[in-house]
């Protein structure tokens, strides 16, 4: 803890002695400011401790972090900044430590350090990166380029076990963007590969292997007449799996495929993405359609959802004046699969949003989904190995899955003067889902989770006063079987001192749960407490706590334990 307290004397030290945040050289080049600084530094520390064997963490966590932004001559040069000793075992593994500079000249910015970009969902999607990117806004002409490591080697495996093991990734794209006369065109590549040395010693169990993908991706957005806009987007995928497998390639060459190392791991997949919207005085429809290929992989992107084909009609409309508003959506979602004799299914998708004011303190809104998905199972070793030994109805199951969801809130504002104000809201939500497999045959492993809730928040603007409570209740049953309960209620106070800089808040929470099945009982009683004070608008000190007690019974097994967590964070923030 030492050098962590040595880092933050000296960074809070020489932040405390720039009281001076523009330096005026006028004498020497001119008229003016020439120079500019403003931003700001923060700094926590955080420190848990728990009873409980199998949760334990490291105790110290003590993250530095700031921003500058730099004025010089009109060019604004901002810069960030974060370390951390946390760390994250995860694949990718995330990194708190980083360091940025962004400086900017009217239609021009410039990144440089750790950075982050957006082309399109199918190409690059918020990947972070360390390396170089640029933004250039001349006029209707829109262009983002980007190069740089996507991912980290963690080199040998054998050495470091625990962590996950990951090659190192570089990357570079590019997007364009053009609008003329009301129409939007963009066209956009991305490519990434693995360097295969960068990670070695890997068990071939785990499955993790170098990589390269080269993304092609066009956009375009229109009005066609007067209310009715269209958009479309397309992108054409190329990615090998395993850039050191031996085997013949297995799709065609072609312009873009050259682009990447082809083999047997090799895939061409497609995304695309209609829409067709139309405004008729209150009321918006929409048309969209939405397929991606099964198995649609871009390394631009930290998760990727394939596999599907959607169509939706999307609709919005108001009611008495506005004082109801609909949104019905109906919709078709089917399974793409690499084989036709893989398991395949197809949902029905139909939700309706609603709003109702039917005054000014009383609102309403409410939620439904029901989805059916049916899904086609046939048996691949009976397909494989068919006889008239076997039944022709065991070769394939039809599994129909009905998935409900339905939900309302209601919020009543009982006073509204100078001296209070007083509200009251409740809400209620269901989720239920069955599975019927065949014709006659219904399984019993139906789902049910109701959550019920009231909560009262009262509000003293001349005192500062505030405080809330809050009932809960949740039921959750699995089956036949299986039923737990939980219920609990939450309170809190609150109010502001000297002259509303010092602000105070203060908590507890109680919570049982109990499931018929096991017998077991669970009783978790928290205490938490805020304080926040805020010195001539650029120091901000803020101190939160949080004490946790969990007992657990089993009648059964006439067992108990317990079990006390805490947590305590001090955080520091200066603007200038």
């Amino acid at each position: 803890m030492k050098k962590y307290l040595i880092v933050v004397i000296f960074f809070t030290g020489f932040w405390g002695m720039t009281n001076a945040q523009e330096f005026n050289l006028g004498g020497m080049f001119g008229k003016g400011n020439l120079f500019k600084l403003n931003g700001g530094l923060n700094t926590s520390f955080l420190y848990n401790f728990t009873s409980d064997p199998n949760n334990q963490r490291d105790p110290f966590t003590m993250v530095l972090g700031g921003n500058l932004n730099l004025f010089v001559a009109g060019i604004n040069v901002p810069l960030s900044f974060s370390y951390s000793n946390a760390k994250i075992s995860v694949a990718p593994p995330m990194y708190f430590n980083k360091f940025s500079i962004s400086p900017t000249y009217k239609w021009a910015t410039l990144h440089l350090g750790t950075s982050s970009a957006t082309f399109s969902p199918y190409t690059l999607n918020g990947h972070q990166y360390d390396g170089v990117g640029i933004d250039l806004s001349p006029g209707k002409l829109k262009l983002k380029l980007m190069t740089g490591r996507l991912l980290r080697g963690t080199g040998n495996y054998t050495a470091n076990p625990d962590q996950p093991p990951v090659y190192k990734r570089k990357g570079f794209g590019a997007v364009a963007e053009y609008e003329y006369k009301g129409v939007n065109m963009g066209l956009s590549f991305f490519h990434a590969k693995d360097d295969s040395t960068s990670a070695y010693n890997i068990p071939y169990e785990m499955a993790v292997q170098p990589k390269e993908n080269f993304v092609l991706g066009l956009k375009t957005n229109f009005i066609v007449w007067k209310e009715v806009t269209v958009s479309a987007e397309v992108a054409n995928n190329y990615i090998t799996q395993n850039i050191g497998s031996t085997l013949d390639p297995v799709i065609k060459k072609s312009l873009f495929s050259s682009l990447v190392h082809l083999n047997g791991t090799s895939a061409q997949q497609w995304a695309q993405n209609y829409k067709l919207g139309y405004t008729w005085k209150m009321v918006d429809m929409g048309l969209e359609y939405e397929k991606v290929d099964f198995g649609y992989q871009c390394l631009g992107s930290y998760y990727n959802q394939n596999g599907f084909e959607n169509t939706l009609l999307r609709l919005n409309f108001p009611l008495l004046k506005g004082k109801i508003n609909l949104s019905p959506t109906l919709g078709i979602q089917n399974d793409l699969t690499d084989s036709v004799f893989s398991q395949k299914g197809s949902r029905l998708i139909t939700s309706l949003n609603a709003t109702y004011n039917p005054t000014s303190k009383l609102s309403f809104s409410g939620n439904f989904n029901n989805n059916k998905s049916v899904t086609n199972y046939r048996n691949l070793d009976n397909i494989a190995n068919s006889n008239n030994l076997i039944p022709f109805y065991l070769d394939s199951i039809k599994l129909v899955m009905l998935n409900l969801t339905a939900g309302i809130n209601a919020n009543y504002q009982i006073k509204a003067t100078k001296d209070v104000r007083q509200t009251i809201s409740g809400g209620y939500s269901l989720q239920k889902g069955t599975k019927k497999q065949g014709d006659l045959f219904v399984d019993e492993e139906g789902s049910q989770f109701h959550n019920a809730n009231l909560t009262l928040s009262t509000v003293y603007p001349k005192t500062t006063v505030q405080w809330n409570f809050t009932l809960n209740y949740n039921l959750s049953m699995q089956g036949t079987n299986s039923k737990t309960k939980a219920f609990g209620n939450a309170a809190s106070f609150g109010k502001k001192f000297m002259n509303k800089k010092l602000t105070t808040l203060f908590g507890m929470a109680f919570n049982t749960t109990y499931t018929d099945l096991t017998s077991v009982r669970v009783n978790v009683f928290n205490l938490r407490a805020n304080i926040g004070y805020n010195y001539k608008q650029r120091h901000d000190f803020k101190f939160s706590s949080t004490f946790q007690i969990k007992s657990t019974s089993n009648a059964l097994k006439a067992l108990n334990s317990s079990s006390t967590t805490g947590i305590i964070l001090l955080t520091y923030n200066y603007n200038f």
